[in-house]
């Protein structure tokens, strides 16, 4: 994978000599009426000095000048005058596109020297101010004879930054200030400043004055900028810890970098630079629906466009290197981090095995999905190392028609590299997710180090945080040899699995397939989204019966085995309204297996890696014996949970799945995840 760089804007160093000067101030004086700030960086911003005016529509008169009401009117305001915000709102209903605002002193009274400008310029768009916003900062940072002392964002101004500038040859303060309001770009000057840890104060004051002065609202249907108060900061601290508690960046102390959000759909996003060369800056949060926020990952480029929604970008002033008309994606891990499965995977999904013995053409299966109530389909795209070209025809008139497509592929283990390269071009092809399909080669050979290398190469071409999930088979205790540890633990792991409960096949009821499918997965710690089936022939109540038990068990997902082999009387079934029992029978006696000395296989394997993650030397061998028990009572111990057991209960079970030194937060703890 290329190294994504961190979206700040460029260094423009032809264009540092405009630093700070978009107000008059003295380097426009002595430039002459005829100056203006540099045309490439904000051609709206130019300040003409022209015949001095009187401001109109004020009871009091102001003067202002310029050689034409379209352009920025300057305007001089003697100390402590209150008609800051009043003048710019005059000055905007007058037709002017913005206006300079200077004092003689600034709103600190105890600072006599200081001296603050304000120019408001009206712009073509909210999308457009909030890309100037970005363009502007760049320059400050750059600015030549100048050291970047502190950057801040405003807490109560959305996209807001305060810059402080200082130079080293006359020991001047400076401080800037730059944000969006709406269509309008304000940037407020102090200079001649005490330490910058006061400017900050009087500055934000100021902004948010001349912001309530500034009309305007983002444009219809874009994300709204938000402020960056300490408290989001610290809730992106949080998630990130949780997401990388190892990492560097997650143990004290503030951001190093700088912060943006916005709310989109009701939901807060935001994306921050972590200082963090191992993760890779930046990193991308989301709200949850429980009011906190989550770690996505690093925001991936492509061809220089962010895979972000173009909401997001144009907020950001982030989509000046993306083409017309580029879709949103779906993005990225989108909530595996915090235990919830990605977007493209929710809902209802349908398994298509052979593309023309499924449908006459992709858009015949496209209409046949969307009158089902389909809203994912798994096109398979590989079988070992050979690619299915099938893919490539079906994913853009699947997408035409707004469903979700990802690949998958049977894998063997043979190749691992290989077919990892098959499973990543189907990436390239527009998979929203991709599914690993492995089987019984995997269980027969015990071939635990082809699927971590088969992880690995695939984690190389895709990333960390695209969107991998795992099917293979339900029952855990039944095929204890199959390595499902090695696709699932991370860093480089599936962040779901898609265990097939086919409970025909079975010759079990769906409640039993189900909660013996459910009480071993949970022990990896992912969303389940399990896969019934249809190609025995199942009935429209079973259909039913095992929704409403996935439901039940907590998934925000099902699909089904296989698109070719479903019949008339099933279809209604797959994704039609149902009402399930808001209850079950009573609680399970357990939620987790109950391993004890003696328990071989994978379930161990997993296990033996969770307590070396908690810091317990012990081998991983796939066998519970003494050395592994002694571990257990260790960390059980460090947690308080007392006692002594020679099993592995569920309260054990909770605690290992946490992030090791931490307590489960509530006795449902990662089950909640299945």
């Amino acid at each position: 994978m290329t190294a994504v760089p961190a979206h700040r804007p460029p260094a423009r160093r032809r264009l540092a000599r405009a630093a700070c000067v978009l107000a008059a101030g003295a380097a426009l004086a002595a430039a002459g009426p005829a100056a203006a700030v540099d045309p490439v960086l904000v051609p709206e911003l130019q300040v003409r000095l022209g015949t001095p005016g009187i401001v109109p529509g004020l009871a009091a008169p102001v003067e202002a000048q310029a050689d034409d009401p379209g352009l920025v009117a300057d305007v001089v305001l003697t100390p402590g005058d209150p008609r800051r915000a009043e003048v710019a709102a005059a000055l905007l209903a007058a037709g002017f596109r913005g206006a300079v605002i200077r004092d003689q002193a600034g709103p600190d009274p105890a600072a006599a020297q200081v001296r603050v400008r304000t120019a408001v310029a009206a712009l073509a768009s909210a999308a457009v101010a909030q890309a100037r916003v970005q363009s502007l900062l760049g320059v400050v940072r750059t600015a030549p004879g100048q050291v970047v002392g502190a950057v801040g964002e405003l807490a109560n101004v959305p996209g807001g930054r305060v810059v402080g500038l200082s130079d080293p040859a006359t020991g001047q303060t400076r401080a800037v200030v730059v944000f969006a309001s709406g269509p309008y770009l304000v940037v407020s000057e102090m200079d001649a400043l005490p330490p910058f840890a006061a400017a900050p104060g009087p500055l934000i004051a100021l902004a948010e004055e001349v912001a309530g002065a500034a009309p305007g609202t983002p444009d219809a249907g874009a994300a709204q900028g938000l402020g960056v108060p300490t408290s989001l900061r610290a809730a992106i601290r949080s998630a990130f810890r949780r997401a990388r508690p190892q990492d560097p960046a997650t143990r004290t102390g503030p951001l190093p970098g700088t912060v943006s959000a916005a709310l989109l759909d009701g939901r807060i996003w935001a994306v921050a630079d972590m200082g963090s060369p191992a993760a890779g800056d930046p990193q991308l949060f989301r709200g949850t629906a429980d009011g906190g926020l989550q770690a996505v990952g690093r925001v991936r480029v492509a061809a220089g466009c962010p895979v972000l929604p173009r909401s997001l970008r144009l907020t950001w002033g982030l989509d000046e290197a993306c083409p017309a008309g580029t879709p949103d994606p779906v993005l990225p891990g989108e909530g595996a981090v915090a235990g919830e499965l990605p977007e493209a995977v929710r809902g209802v999904g349908h398994w298509v095995w052979e593309l023309e013995r499924s449908a006459p053409s992709p858009e015949a299966l496209a209409d046949r999905a969307v009158r089902a109530g389909i809203r994912t389909l798994y096109v398979k795209s590989g079988d070992g190392a050979r690619y299915w070209s099938q893919f490539d025809r079906a994913v853009g008139p699947l997408k035409a028609r707004g469903l979700r497509v990802c690949g998958w592929q049977y894998v063997y283990g043979r190749a691992p590299e290989a077919e990892a390269r098959v499973a990543a071009r189907a990436v390239r092809a527009g998979a929203d997710c991709f599914v690993v399909d492995a089987e019984i080669e995997f269980e027969r050979g015990r071939l635990y180090g082809p699927a971590r290398r088969y992880m690995r190469a695939l984690r190389a071409e895709v990333g960390r945080d695209y969107p991998v999930g795992l099917t293979s088979f339900a029952y855990v205790d039944l095929h204890r040899s199959f390595p499902y540890s090695a696709f699932l633990a991370a860093p480089d792991g599936a962040q779901f699995t898609m265990p097939q409960v086919y409970w025909k096949a079975f010759r079990v009821p769906v409640a039993v397939a189900m909660e013996r499918t459910y009480r071993w997965n949970r022990i990896y710690g992912v969303p389940i989204a399990p896969i019934g089936g249809t190609y025995l022939g199942e009935s429209a109540a079973d259909i039913l019966r095992f929704r409403c038990a996935a439901e039940l068990l907590g998934s925000a997902s099902v699909s089904y085995w296989s698109w070719q082999h479903t019949r008339g009387g099933q279809w209604g079934a797959l994704a039609s309204p149902v009402r399930c029992a808001a209850e079950r029978q009573g609680p399970p006696a357990s939620r987790y297996p109950e391993l004890g000395r003696g328990s071989t296989g994978d379930p161990v394997v997993w296990l033996q890696t969770r307590l070396r993650a908690w810091g317990e030397r012990v081998p991983v061998d796939g066998r519970l014996g003494s050395g592994t028990l002694a571990a257990v009572q260790r960390v059980r111990a460090r947690a308080g949970l007392g006692g002594v057991t020679t099993r592995l209960d569920d309260p054990t079970w909770e605690l290992l799945l946490t992030a090791p030194g931490t307590a489960p937060a509530a006795p449902a703890g990662v089950a909640r995840r299945g």
